[in-house]
């Protein structure tokens, strides 16, 4: 899972698809369930993961140029659309910047968020930075987790909506 999330961040555009179908897999195997059957939820399971896939792999620098140029263009040409009466344009324009001023935001909150994989099996996790503290619960092979930060030989780490502590070895930043 470690070395398909790094090999992820450079991908190309294509064949993307089949990098996350070997992520799915791995997952289903792990978690020892069968994949459903309904065509719909498949659509948009895979869907999801391919768009947050491309998010991940598109600079944060083109997005914000993309988003500042649809918002001049609407900016300079928004009274120009409105006396002219094509007001199908004006709400195309309303969309794409309201798309790409989304995709923004969630490609922002990627960015800020440093990512780890768990590399082994059954790794506790803790209330606090120490084997002392209490245990929370456990982490299972190849999870993806978000890394909050670090203090001695143990990282802070967001597993889901619950946050502990685990010990150093046992998670490996992606990038």
């Amino acid at each position: 899972m470690l070395y398909w999330r790094r090999a992820e961040q450079d991908w190309s555009l294509f064949n993307r698809s089949e990098l996350l179908d070997n992520i799915s897999l791995l997952r289903a195997k792990l978690a020892k369930k069968v994949p459903s059957k309904n065509n719909f939820v498949v659509f948009l399971k895979r869907t999801k993961n391919y768009v947050v896939s491309l998010l991940r792999s598109v600079s944060l620098f083109y997005l914000q140029i993309i988003f500042l140029i649809l918002w001049i263009i609407l900016f300079l040409y928004l009274r120009h659309l409105y006396k002219t009466k094509r007001k199908i344009l004006i709400v195309i324009l309303f969309f794409l910047v309201a798309l790409f001023g989304t995709l923004l935001v969630f490609k922002y909150s990627l960015s800020c968020a440093k990512r780890g994989v768990v590399l082994k099996e059954e790794v506790a996790l803790l209330s606090g930075p120490g084997n002392k503290f209490q245990k929370l619960g456990h982490l299972s092979l190849a999870a993806e987790v978000v890394i909050q930060e670090r203090s001695d030989n143990f990282y802070k780490i967001k597993f889901y909506k619950q946050v502990g502590w685990v010990k150093l070895g046992a998670v490996e930043a992606i990038a």
